[in-house]
């Protein structure tokens, strides 16, 4: 721009821009605007209510894209922008509070120009084409007309000529967010701006309050601008209402380029009624020009609600929240409703933070509010200030506010950190050392710091102090870990649903405009613990009762499709009929949002045949992408090719004819997500080149190297994206559950929507609880940008590498920001995270291809994926155990490798690798080296704050490591009897070895026995111990079995004999020591008052006399039977 400038440049045309609003270009526009420069830009192509930088700075002429039949397209830009609020401090004092963008129009779809090579193409749209259109229409005028013309001068004279078809929402010269002021008239601009060289050319604008009260006059501002070359003097300004004229300015003379503003007043305000409303026009009689307006009477015509006023705190706490209140008030003769008053924090990135819908406002009355945030921890810290808006949808009123975040007079105790091992070897002590945040400005003591294992308390620190401002430290410790705290789950604690705002339903902005048949995903509770698809579905069927119910009573509303694992549905609602506020009211609606496309995650999708053997290719044998994952090395170390492991591929289909891949399983979804009874197919080629990355065979049968990750997996065929390579959010999620309820190993998605998707949030977590390992692509835009779902904390994602090792510019990569970047993400999440997980080839891939035929033109993240996909298949095929999606992705994580210029080292994630490309060998054996993973948990018992985790157990190569798998007793069993114990052992170790096994218990006794057992096996050993009799022996009691490396315990109930006549030993049934239950029946009734009368000077009695002393004077006699009776009374 400023070489533009420094070369005196008549006009800059520029067909680009970044989306929303940049400050930074605001200077430059309006120096060049300073010194002469026509600055021309395009508006932006992100459709109605956006706009782009540098076309949205007030000085730019910022062009829309119209098409051949004059219409606006629907991708051209526009919104009414609302300058203090869009742009903040960065506006300039002297624009106005609201402006329109597009400046104008001109043709932008469809464009013939010439293209590179001497040719020449119509196949390019956008408002990129459009701005040059205007551009060169200014040079028209700067070429025909001898004087230098200002850029306001050229700027007015387009829009006062512009034209626009009668159809459009407010007449040529006046600007909307569609047109402009009109599309550019070449002719008729030059013609005016040539014509008024020599003449003055005044045109009028008024401005007047929205009420008065009749007792009070009307006065109405106006402003007389001259665009002419000379000076004018209009005779007569009119002010006319109902047909007279009220006052007059004579004589008002305007210079050229210059401005005169005046005022006129009706007094006859008195003669109209409250609720009335007063039409007038000022008119200029020399030149015909008027601009008209109304102004209520009292109240306004209609409803006009407006915000009265807020409130809020002057400062709020770290870990507080913010709340405003607000007062609406109707200004209107009418009551009315106000669709959604928001609450928009800066700095947030959420659409809006709060919102009340349907607020109803009587007529001048007023309706009060509260708006709350609940975020000013993840966003603000100390000493920050808060600033936000209160925002009507319906008028657009604004009002906004700020407050500061202050260090509260108590504590603010919370976790900082945790640090713990990833392995463990039996019989090593799990230490966890965690450090407790206080950012309170006084000292705080939490009562409880509790270590979890597998759910189990088994270590605490009590009463731990931490200093104002500062940090305490410390160590959780279980002692000798041995296989008895393994996960006994497939899955990891998630740590609850996601959060909500209790009394709010998000609604997306883009569906609050929506008019007529609208498509929206209702988003229902999330299930609370459920991990089976059975517990999901049934779930699903309770909470979508009432939206069932409320689209069956309501014409306007269809269901089309029900989900389950995501509890949501697809819902077809007539706008004209029911409002998406009736929607959101149904009971239990969480979220109402569009049906999101997603879309295929490859940079080169040219599918063509090879002509000659891969590029790819390294010996000939394999591709570089297999030998890069260590592939082959894996099959052969690990005598596994991923026989009984199975892998769904969500994608574009899978082509039948290809003769390399045999498919376990197919189903397509349409875009509502029916399934579709079709054969395998893909007319894209997408799916078919990502699905032989998985399994294509060792031999192919083309001349091409071995290229398929796991050549004998299972394969599924999931077509959830049409032949254009893309797919709806339903499609996506009945993919995803279907291979979820077909109870595969691993879903496999290279495909994305940029950015933050919250509703891929649960049914990724679902997939995750029920045991389903989700790798998804991270997205093609490069550093600092990831897509949905691979950017789901529990998804894996995978970025691209190429042939040495590096990472490709297009892969995805960046560190997630959690409460900032996701609506609402669940409380468990870290703060940060980093995308991607891992790496794997992803740059001119060798794959399968439509046609029986082969293609290394393929490069993406979808082609890395897949990669990982196969991986893990070879590890689920490999080992005989269950592997949980977590210790899955730690074990790809922990054997991950990375060339030595790495950003992090490997295993420590950075933005570009994550933790390293997998190494499938290492991960395998890594795998086959451990007995599993143990999680565990370190929770504030004041607080409620807590982190998660997972240590994997290691085999104990060359210790035996003898585990108490399981122990069989007799229990219960009458004193004096034998007590039979059947021990399994199992040798968990890596050697052959010999211990004792002991059976303990206190007066119970002691029993020991000798096995030897060599590594892996398993034996059974019975031990007895001769009970005693007597008053000590009876009760229950805890017995101890333990090998030297692990123990545990079991329950003894040891009871007295019965009493004669009965057959079955009294017992305690309150728990109190006393045995009413004389008779052994498990009840309490006459029965036992007759058994105890009949028997009470027996042997079994006086001798365990403690238990029948009912009357306490240590002597069983007549009184004990007569208390027993005046106690079964009183029961």
């Amino acid at each position: 721009m400023q070489w533009a400038v420094d070369e005196n440049v008549d006009v800059i045309s520029m067909s680009l821009g970044a989306p929303g609003f940049s400050p930074e270009m605001i200077e430059p526009v309006q120096n060049a605007h300073e010194a002469g420069t026509v600055v021309v830009a395009s508006a932006g192509n992100d459709g109605q209510g956006t706009s782009g930088s540098p076309g949205n700075v007030y000085e730019s002429i910022a062009v829309g894209a119209s098409n051949s039949n004059q219409d606006i397209a629907g991708f051209s830009s526009g919104e009414v922008v609302d300058t203090a609020n869009d742009w903040g401090s960065s506006a300039p004092a002297d624009w106005p509070d609201q402006y329109t963008v597009p400046t104008i129009a001109a043709p932008g779809v469809d464009t013939l120009s010439s293209v590179p090579g001497g040719g020449y193409s119509d196949a390019y749209s956008g408002t990129s084409m459009a701005a040059p259109h205007v551009s060169g229409v200014v040079a028209l005028a700067e070429s025909a007309l001898d004087r230098n013309l200002s850029p306001e001068e050229i700027e007015q004279a387009l829009e006062v000529t512009a034209v626009k078809p009668d159809d459009a929402s407010v007449p040529a010269g006046e600007r909307d967010d569609r047109y402009g002021s009109g599309i550019v008239d070449a002719n008729a601009f030059i013609t005016f701006l040539d014509s008024v060289e020599d003449e003055p050319f005044l045109r009028v604008t008024t401005s007047a309050p929205a009420t008065v009260e009749t007792d009070e006059s009307l006065t109405v501002n106006y402003t007389v601008e001259n665009l002419g070359g000379v000076a004018g003097t209009e005779s007569e300004i009119n002010l006319v209402v109902n047909g007279t004229v009220t006052d007059t300015d004579t004589n008002v003379t305007i210079g050229t380029n210059e401005t005169a503003t005046g005022s006129l007043t009706f007094d006859g305000v008195d003669g109209y009624e409250e609720g009335d409303s007063i039409e007038w026009t000022v008119e200029m009689v020399d030149t015909n020009t008027t601009s008209s307006g109304s102004t209520g009477v009292g109240l306004l015509p209609g409803t006009d609600i407006v915000i009265q006023s807020i409130d809020y705190p002057a400062a709020v706490v770290p870990d507080g929240e913010l709340s405003v209140d607000y007062t609406l008030e109707n200004l209107g003769a009418q009551g009315g409703t106000e669709s959604f008053v928001d609450l928009l924090v800066d700095g947030t990135d959420s659409t809006y933070d709060d919102t009340d819908s349907d607020v109803t406002v009587p007529s001048g009355g007023t309706t009060n509010g509260t708006l709350t945030f609940g975020g000013v921890s993840e966003f603000f810290g100390l000493g920050d200030t808060i600033a936000f808006t209160v925002e009507l949808w319906d008028s657009g009123d604004v009002v906004s506010g700020n407050t500061t975040v202050e260090t509260p007079d108590e504590p603010v105790l919370g976790l900082a950190s945790v640090d713990a091992p990833t392995t463990l070897t039996a019989g090593e002590d799990l230490a966890l050392n965690y450090t407790i945040e206080n950012t309170g400005s006084v000292a705080g003591t939490e009562s409880s710091v509790e270590l979890l294992v597998n759910g189990t308390p088994e270590d605490a620190d009590t009463n731990v102090t931490v200093p104002a401002q500062g940090t305490t430290s410390g160590t959780l410790v279980l002692e000798s870990v041995d296989a008895s705290v393994l996960s006994t789950s497939v899955s990891v604690e998630t740590g609850g649903e996601q959060t909500e705002p209790a009394d709010s339903v998000q609604i997306d902005r883009p569906l609050r405009e929506a008019s007529g048949e609208t498509e929206v995903i209702v988003s229902l509770p999330a299930s609370n613990g459920a991990s089976s698809p059975t517990a999901l579905q049934a779930h699903a069927s309770a909470t979508q009762e009432p939206l069932v119910a409320f689209a069956a009573d309501r014409p306007g509303v269809m269901v089309e499709r029900t989900l389950w694992l995501a509890n949501a549905a697809l819902v077809t609602v007539d706008t004209s009929r029911v409002s998406l506020s009736e929607l959101a009211a149904v009971e239990g609606v969480r979220a109402l949002h569009e049906n999101t496309r997603f879309e295929t995650t490859t940079g080169t999708t040219a599918g063509l045949p090879l002509a000659q053997p891969a590029a790819g290719a390294t010996d000939g044998s394999y591709t570089y992408g297999l030998e890069q994952i260590n592939a082959p090395t894996a099959w052969e170390t690990h005598n596994t090719t991923g026989e009984n492991a199975s892998v769904a591929v969500l994608d574009t289909g899978v082509a039948a004819d290809h003769p390399d891949l045999d498919l376990a399983g197919w189903q397509e979804f349409d875009g509502d997500g029916n399934p579709v009874d079709s054969e395998p197919s893909d007319g894209d080629g997408h799916g078919t080149h990502v699905s032989g990355t998985v399994s294509g065979p060792m031999n192919p049968a083309g001349d091409v190297p071995a290229y398929g990750v796991a050549p004998n997996v299972s394969l599924y065929g999931v077509k959830v994206l049409a032949d254009d390579g893309s797919g709806s959010f339903t499609q996506i999620i009945a993919g995803m559950q279907w291979a979820v309820d077909e109870n595969v190993d691993v879903i496999s998605m290279s495909l994305g929507a940029p950015g933050f998707s919250p509703e891929m949030i649960e049914p990724v977590q679902n997939a995750h609880a029920a045991g389903t390992v989700v790798v998804a692509s991270a997205g093609n835009d490069g550093q600092g940008t990831s897509g949905s779902p691979g950017n789901v904390y529990e998804s894996i994602a995978v970025g691209a590498s190429n042939s040495n090792q590096g990472i490709a510019g297009f892969s995805s990569g960046e560190v997630v920001d959690t409460a900032n970047d996701w609506n609402s993400p669940p409380a468990y999440w870290p703060d940060q995270y980093t995308v991607p997980t891992v790496a794997a080839p992803g740059v001119n891939t060798l794959s399968s291809v439509p046609g029986g035929g082969y293609s290394d033109a393929y490069s993406g993240t979808s082609m890395a994926a897949p990669h990982v996909s196969g991986v893990v298949a070879l590890a689920e095929s490999a080992l005989d155990r269950e592997l949980s999606p977590a210790e899955i992705e730690q074990a790809l994580e922990a054997t991950a490798v990375k060339p030595g210029d790495a950003p992090a080292p490997p295993g420590e994630r950075d933005d570009r690798y994550g933790s390293g490309i997998v190494d499938a060998n290492a991960f395998i054996a890594f795998l086959d080296g451990v007995e599993g993973s143990i999680p565990w948990t370190v929770s504030l018992a004041d607080t409620g704050d807590s982190t998660s985790g997972e240590v994997y157990l290691e085999e104990s190569d060359g210790v035996a490591g003898f585990q108490i798998a399981a122990v069989e007793t007799n229990t219960p069993l009458v004193e004096g009897e034998t007590l039979e114990l059947n021990v399994t052992v199992e040798s968990i170790g890596g050697a052959n070895g010999t211990q004792n096994i002991t059976a303990q218990g206190e007066t119970l006794g002691t029993a020991t026995t000798t096995v030897e057992l060599a590594a892996g096996e398993t034996a059974e050993r019975t031990l007895t111990i001769d009970l005693d009799t007597g008053p000590d022996i009876v009760g229950n009691h805890t017995l101890t079995v333990e090998s030297e490396d692990h123990g545990v315990q079991e329950s003894i109930e040891v009871r007295m004999p019965a009493i004669p006549g009965t057959g079955t030993p009294p017992t305690d049934p309150d728990g109190d020591d006393y045995y009413e239950d004389v008779n052994g029946d498990g009840g309490f009734s006459i029965f036992d008052i007759q058994t105890f009368f009949s028997n009470f000077g027996d042997t079994v009695i006086t001798e365990h006399s403690w238990a029948f002393d009912f009357s306490g004077d240590d002597e069983i006699s007549i009184f004990d039977v007569q208390v027993l009776f005046k106690e079964l009374q009183d029961f």
